[in-house]
């Protein structure tokens, strides 16, 4: 990875990134194991970011990232991007942000089918102590979907007593655990 970024008086933060992963080389072979040849895979996404302080206490930032990917003789480029906002409050040693990422489309797919990109809502918090050398994280993620639990028909979530009775998993118990998955 290669990052740059620069702050200009007045107009605020510009960043510039290239990332580039190198799977390696992998045997292609026929279904019967007879070796063919070799073929690569690798990944290549660049960023462009802009950020600025709106306010006081309050600063919105951007990135653009085409991407590009490399599978044998599949390829595929999308164009994505991700915004944030972050209100930082220097007196109480506390900030707060808000992220959207990965919002954008496959421009060209693999195959004949789009994927569509892993677009992500985060919340992000952290408490800077005042009399401890410690910073505390929180973070939330996955918002755009609430349930992200499982669905396991071997490990339901009801509770069954030993004389066979069900008792359903209460909203509230629901409601917590949904939660403390993000």
């Amino acid at each position: 990875a290669l990052a740059f970024a620069h702050k200009f008086d007045k107009i605020g933060n510009f960043g510039f990134g290239l990332q580039y992963i190198n799977y390696g080389s992998f045997a292609q072979t026929e279904i019967n194991g007879d070796v063919n040849g070799t073929f690569y895979v690798n990944e290549f996404m660049m960023t462009l970011s802009y950020g600025m302080q709106i306010e006081k206490n309050l600063y919105l930032g951007a990135t653009f990232k085409p991407l590009f990917s490399k599978y044998e003789t599949y390829s595929s480029f999308s164009l994505a991007f991700d915004i944030a906002a972050t209100y930082y409050n220097p007196n109480k040693t506390w900030q707060a942000s808000l992220i959207l990422k990965n919002v954008g489309r496959q421009v060209k797919s693999f195959n004949s089918v789009r994927d569509t990109l892993p677009t992500d809502l985060q919340l992000g918090f952290s408490k800077k102590f005042s009399h401890a050398p410690l910073i505390l994280y929180i973070v939330a993620d996955n918002l755009t979907r609430w349930n992200i639990r499982e669905n396991d028909a071997l490990n339901p979530r009801d509770n069954v007593s030993m004389d066979g009775t069900i008792e359903k998993e209460s909203g509230f118990s629901a409601f917590l655990d949904k939660g403390f998955r993000h």
